[in-house]
């Protein structure tokens, strides 16, 4: 029988408590708790969990602990809806919100006969790779896990409630392009070399259906392959709709911006800082996680409801050549894979002073 990992914390998860803390009170501590946490006494919690976890221990506890707090959240308002409900004698509630994917697409296409989606290219490295693994055989066999996983949201909006025949309808029109691109030149131009030849193999789609082409197109890469490949497809570790987000070890692939200038661009000598934010934080190729390509990533991209630099503010850099993952660099603060455009928990908890 499985466990939630929020269960494998308790008071041994610090080797410090404040007066009247515990691990319960922490986990579940409101504003007022931390505005009147002294600094000096905050600092020696922090120790303790250090002491008693490791560097690696307590980001993974502020992980499940955030987890914790945003199923209590949802389960507080469902339980207020719920209530609600019942003071209308009996009748019928209307279906919960749509997701923001959702509302994109009735927006854009529902009803319409319109295709949508993402443009996804194989690199000849990655498609070696695939030839030469056993288990799934061959890259159709990768293909279909990857979509599965991406399809995740149609899922999740069914257990939410929304309607069967919409999600239906957005299923069969949403589609993903797979291209394979070869390695020609590949070795003497190196990365910078690969991504312009894949945006010119992009613009050069761009005159076929309207709904595929994005500011953003996807990329299998060597690095992507060995994260599918390593995601377990049954039991705890299989990708589902109620898996945590930003959580290590998951499954990607490489979104590249279709023109490497995004957003604001300025003069040399422009000390705006916020302009000057944007061009530092933008990254012409990072890594998305697979689950959240339907409803993080297309709506944001679909609408552009931001620019590409803020939108890759917190996430690292990555290479379409790069053979392995790079791990997170706590140096730097930025995430390894991009699950959303809103701020990563951690660095929210760090504005909050919780963690160092």
């Amino acid at each position: 029988m499985s466990t939630h990992p929020f269960t494998k914390y308790s008071n041994t998860s610090s080797t410090y408590w404040p007066p009247g803390w515990d691990f319960a009170r922490y986990a579940r501590a409101t504003p007022a708790d931390n505005a009147a946490l002294s600094d000096d006494e905050r600092a020696k919690m922090q120790a303790g969990f250090r002491e008693a976890l490791g560097e690696d221990g307590v980001a993974e506890m502020a992980r499940v602990v955030w987890c914790e707090q945003l199923r209590l959240m949802k389960e507080k308002k469902a339980k207020e809806t719920e209530m609600e409900g019942g003071k209308d004698g009996g009748e019928r509630r209307p279906p919960p919100p749509p997701p923001n994917w959702m509302r994109v697409w009735r927006k854009r296409y529902w009803g319409q006969g319109g295709r949508w989606g993402f443009v996804v290219f194989w690199t000849a490295g990655a498609v070696r790779r695939m030839m030469d693994d056993v288990a799934v055989g061959d890259v159709g066999g990768f293909e279909e896990i990857v979509r599965e996983i991406v399809e995740i949201p149609f899922e999740a909006a069914l257990e939410q409630g929304q309607s069967a025949e919409e999600v239906d309808e957005a299923r069969k029109s949403f589609g993903i392009r797979w291209v394979g691109v070869s390695d020609e030149g590949e070795g003497s131009k190196g990365e910078e070399g690969m991504v312009e030849r894949l945006r010119a193999r992009y613009r050069s789609m761009q005159e076929q259906e309207s709904g595929f082409f994005l500011p953003v197109f996807l990329v299998v890469s060597l690095s992507a392959v060995e994260s599918v490949l390593s995601t377990p497809e049954s039991g705890e570790g299989k990708v589902g709709t109620t898996s945590p987000r930003w959580r290590s070890g998951v499954p990607f692939l490489l979104a590249v911006a279709a023109e490497e200038e995004q957003g604001v661009v300025n003069d040399a000598d422009d000390d705006d800082q916020e302009t000057n934010g944007e061009k530092v934080w933008f990254k012409p190729v990072f890594r998305v996680a697979v689950e959240v390509l339907i409803d993080e990533l297309w709506p944001v991209v679909e609408e552009q409801m931001t620019t590409l630099g803020r939108m890759t503010r917190f996430v690292q850099r990555a290479e379409v050549t790069e053979d392995v993952q790079a791990l997170i660099d706590e140096k730097d603060g930025l995430d390894a894979i991009w699950w959303s455009v809103h701020t990563p928990p951690r660095h929210m908890r760090k504005r909050r002073g919780i963690f160092t």
